[in-house]
């Protein structure tokens, strides 16, 4: 294996990864989308906005 090689499994293996990131963000944004009434009202990190 010389070094070309070794650099197309190494970039293959990254895009392959950041495919899959992509894939799970976008299943994410689709499922906070589909289901926007069930997310509540809050929207601060650890504490509830009910009360203010």
């Amino acid at each position: 294996m010389d070094n070309d090689n070794i650099k197309a499994i190494l970039t293959d293996i990254f895009l392959d990864g950041m495919e899959k990131l992509v894939a799970a963000t976008d299943w994410a944004i689709v499922e906070l989308l589909r289901n926007v009434n069930d997310t509540g009202t809050g929207t601060g990190t650890g504490r509830s906005t009910r009360n203010l």
